[in-house]
């Protein structure tokens, strides 16, 4: 079988069709008859929760960040700057992404180029 990487949408919809099949089949039968390889249709049954709550995109993978809680301070202080109505440059938002691990208590946070884009 030929490999191939699924988008979340692909992914909730090989599920839709796995809840119209008729009950009884084992996971095995149900992979072939969906055309999924059986790993992969374990992977993505255990993955159904996560994908039920996404917002779904065409997206192949959700990737997250290394500090999650720093980007989540960063986005709603950016948020925060843009509601109202503040500018905003790349200069400014270094200095914070500086300055938020130590608010927060994060140790081994370096903010660098690579890691905003």
């Amino acid at each position: 079988m030929e490999r191939k990487a699924c988008s979340s949408k692909e992914k909730l919809e090989i599920l839709k069709k796995f809840d119209a099949l008729p009950p009884g089949l084992s996971q095995g039968q149900a992979a072939e008859k969906l055309g999924v390889n059986r790993t992969s249709w374990n992977k993505l049954l255990k993955e159904r929760g996560t994908l039920e709550t996404l917002d779904v995109t065409t997206r192949k993978r959700k990737r997250s960040g290394k500090a999650p809680e720093i980007e989540a301070a960063l986005f709603k202080w950016i948020s925060e700057v843009c509601s109202r109505k503040n500018p905003l440059s790349g200069p400014l938002l270094k200095e914070k992404t500086e300055d938020l691990p130590h608010k927060l208590g994060v140790e081994d946070f370096k903010a660098n180029e690579g890691w905003f884009y």
